[in-house]
């Protein structure tokens, strides 16, 4: 006698939703352990050049890591939720910080603004750039990755710009400084570690000098690069550290604020984050923007006070170009 046997759909649906729920609570799982390892390795970033570059992305591990605790909410599966939350916890605690308004001296007297830009060589939309300068107007600008068409290009500017230091390079380390304000003093100097070239200009802002140094060190990327880059970030602390202050450092640094390499800058030049009470403002890549960090920096001394700090629009380059608006301290 042949039976037929009956399925029961009520029971089959709950068998599917249990092995769904479980196959994506595996995966959850190996995700924050994954982001656990992320972070934890971080920690050695002074160690290896590798684990430097993982320093950039403390917003992205955040939001990944928030985005793991409301699954497991939703799935009300508490068991792997402890790794999540500690991920969120450590990374957010790096960057939430640079929200809270900066310790600095009132300012007074005139407010001047300054535009600092990776330009980028192979931006073939130039005028976008010449445009962005005209309609902001800042008293003063540093453009990194300038080769000869770049100078070409920017003539357009000269008019407006009669102060200017180029120092024009057909691989993406060409710079550049264009100011309405008088300049007392200037310096082209080569990195002994490269010899890419930074810039020093000492400006006469109002009757005060206002020390200003450009800078683009090579990119991270290898060991033998990574270690010139280092060598380069301690030159420009040098740098610094011996002009007077009221001091400005702007540059592309190719490093984020999160590495111990960073953070040796400021302590060896005497300087602090112009971004403190403004928030991370990531410049590169420009697009996408979920993977932009924030290595384009505006360093400051004692004796400024930061008004406001953004960032610029779109100028055709691979990064967004930062505005800086400060005061100069009594």
């Amino acid at each position: 006698m042949h039976m037929e046997t009956s399925v029961d759909p009520l029971s089959s649906r709950h068998s599917f939703r249990r092995i769904a729920r479980n196959t994506i609570s595996l995966l959850a799982t190996t995700a924050s352990i994954l982001l656990v390892i992320v972070t934890c390795l971080s920690w050695g970033a002074r160690h290896h050049w590798a684990l430097d570059l993982l320093t950039h992305f403390p917003v992205q591990l955040t939001a990944a890591g928030v985005t793991l605790v409301a699954l497991g909410l939703v799935l009300r599966s508490g068991k792997w939720l402890v790794l999540p939350v500690f991920v969120v916890i450590v990374n957010a605690g790096k960057f939430l910080p640079i929200y809270l308004p900066a310790d600095q001296p009132p300012g007074q007297g005139r407010t001047f603004r300054a535009v600092s830009a990776n330009v980028y060589t192979n931006n073939f939309d130039r005028t976008k750039f010449v445009e962005f300068i005209r309609e902001r107007r800042p008293d003063f600008f540093l453009v990194m990755e300038v080769d000869d068409a770049w100078l070409t290009q920017l003539q357009e500017l000269e008019a407006e710009y009669p102060y200017r230091i180029t120092k024009p390079r057909p691989d993406n380390f060409g710079i550049g400084f264009y100011s309405r304000v008088p300049i007392r003093s200037q310096e082209v100097v080569e990195h002994r570690s490269t010899g890419l070239p930074a810039i020093i200009a000492v400006l006469d802002a109002d009757g005060h000098e206002l020390a200003v140094l450009g800078v683009h060190p090579l990119p991270p990327v290898g060991q033998a690069n990574s270690a010139r880059r280092n060598f380069q970030l301690q030159e420009i602390s040098d740098l610094a550290a011996r002009l007077p202050d009221p001091k400005l450092v702007l540059g592309d640094l190719n490093v984020s604020p999160w590495s111990p390499h960073f953070t040796d800058v400021l302590d060896r030049g005497q300087l602090r984050d112009g971004r403190q009470g403004f928030g991370v403002q990531p410049t590169w890549p420009a697009w996408p923007w979920l993977l932009r960090i924030p290595i384009d920096h505006t360093l400051i001394s004692p004796g400024i006070h930061v008004r406001a700090r953004r960032l610029g629009p779109d100028v055709g380059s691979d990064h967004r170009p930062i505005e800086l608006e400060f005061q100069l301290s009594p």
